[in-house]
């Protein structure tokens, strides 16, 4: 199920992102209105958010700026975390989960031309943002500490993602299937 929806959220995502991006906030705006029409709501204007930040863009080194990015957007979206939500619900209502901030995020990076990695592990989902200074860790579910740009903590964190599996309990009577994969 995961899978699926990491595939149904990131396809148009990678398929705009294709796309030349010579329009700007324009082309920001049709790619989150894609998001949002899934769930069949009203279109979502970011432009005054975007346009706060693109002030920012100028006039910071990468990874200040990425900071301000992921602070600025941490504050303004990300309210409520709840496993099951959408990408318009985030928007409209500020409920949000692994999937769908980390979709937010690449929409924003896609955006600045910041390049970036997807990285999904069987129970996470984050993104590793390219800068002149170095890669940047993207933790949509950390508001506190999800903004990380020490290469050794970094790695830290994703071997730490990588090792997350269902904790079990041997007194529990429920059934668990581990889902695995490389």
């Amino acid at each position: 199920m995961r899978g699926f929806l990491s595939v149904l959220f990131f396809t148009p995502l990678l398929a705009l992102a294709q796309v030349d991006n010579k329009n700007g906030l324009a082309s920001l705006h049709e790619q989150i209105n894609e998001f949002v029409s899934i769930d069949g709501l009203a279109d979502h204007d970011i432009s005054d958010f975007v346009s706060k930040i693109d002030q920012k863009h100028a006039e910071k080194n990468s990874t200040k700026f990425c900071r301000t990015l992921f602070n600025k957007t941490s504050r303004e979206f990300f309210r409520h975390y709840t496993q099951e939500t959408s990408f318009g619900k985030m928007l409209s209502k500020g409920k949000y989960n692994c999937l769908t901030g980390t979709a937010l995020y690449a929409l924003l990076l896609d955006h600045f031309a910041i390049p970036y990695t997807i990285i999904e592990t069987n129970y996470h989902i984050f993104l590793l943002a390219s800068t002149n200074d170095g890669k940047i860790l993207f933790e949509a579910t950390d508001p506190l500490n999800g903004f990380v740009d020490n290469p050794n903590d970094i790695e830290k964190r994703i071997q730490q993602y990588r090792r997350n599996s269902i904790q079990r309990v041997t007194s529990d009577t429920r059934k668990y299937y581990a889902y695995n994969f490389n």
